[in-house]
């Protein structure tokens, strides 16, 4: 995992702003006493993963399924102890574990279990 990744991954998890070259997570306060406030991962300012108390964690690709936008989310997904990831295989794009998967369209928005 590259050091940019775990260093937002952790401040996603841990609820901190964070900004690095092409990588940010932004925290949205509702109100000033939130105290489960919303947050954002962005990668080249696309919104690629986000929790919130009604959704809880979803990901997406945000219509660019590359390298880096799979590693980001792989990297957040890894630091939550979660066991599934994202990844292509033939141009075609997965989630979950290589015995449980299901295939995606790099648009949708997937709820995290």
């Amino acid at each position: 995992m590259r050091k940019i990744t775990r260093l937002a991954a952790r401040a996603f998890i841990e609820g901190r702003s964070f900004r690095k070259d092409n990588t940010s997570v932004k925290i949205i306060k509702r109100t000033p006493e939130d105290r489960h406030p919303a947050r954002q991962l962005y990668l080249h300012g696309n919104l690629i993963a986000e929790y919130t108390n009604g959704w809880g964690l979803r990901i997406t690709l945000a219509g660019w399924p590359t390298v880096t936008t799979r590693e980001r989310l792989n990297g957040l997904l890894t630091e939550m102890g979660k066991r599934k990831g994202v990844w292509q295989h033939k141009h075609e794009q997965y989630y979950g574990t290589h015995e449980d998967n299901i295939d995606i369209d790099s648009s949708e928005w997937i709820t995290v279990s």
